[in-house]
């Protein structure tokens, strides 16, 4: 069977798309034009600014993680925004889950930790909290690994709530922030 064009697309756009698809990078800054831009850009985590241009791609790699390819996540904590305090994180945070903490660190390296249980507040100041879904992951780093996962191998010590910290994961705290 053959396939012809239709002409219902001027040549002229099928072309740049063609070259657009080919090359992004190289049209990314210069096409402002609707028609050149995918047709499906599903945001998995609106409002990040980490997960954001080359970095998109771990959106989906976190909720294949996660365990769900179409979860969106709602923003509930940024730090540059909310505030840099232990404090301010408790007062977005406390008694949300699941939860995704995302880093970015000195160098640019992006990183972080989900935890399926609530941050909150326990009868004990560095109180653990078990899970046996909790995770660390590296998604870019200085060492060239690829992305990766690393689940909490001691379950009952995957995340530390202590009013003074902000989210701790693992136990002696493997992520302190």
């Amino acid at each position: 069977e053959e396939v012809e064009p239709t002409g219902a697309v001027p040549m002229e756009l099928s072309l740049e798309r063609y070259r657009y698809a080919a090359l992004p990078n190289k049209f990314r800054e210069r096409s402002e034009d609707k028609r050149l831009q995918p047709r499906v850009s599903l945001k998995l985590f609106p409002g990040s600014q980490i997960l954001v241009q080359e970095k998109t791609s771990y959106q989906r790699l976190l909720n294949q993680w996660y365990g769900s390819s179409k979860q969106v996540w709602r923003l509930v904590y940024r730090a540059s925004s909310h505030g840099y305090s232990a404090e301010a994180f408790h007062r977005q945070c406390d008694g949300v889950a699941p939860t995704y903490v995302i880093v970015t660190g000195a160098r640019g390296e992006v990183c972080g930790g989900f935890s399926d249980m609530p941050w909150g507040k326990t009868n004990t100041k560095g109180h653990y909290i078990p899970s046996d879904r909790a995770f660390l992951f590296t998604l870019t780093n200085n060492q060239d690994l690829p992305p990766t996962k690393y689940n909490i191998i001691k379950k009952p010590f995957a995340i530390c709530y202590h009013p003074d910290c902000g989210p701790i994961f693992g136990a002696g705290a493997d992520l302190l922030i």
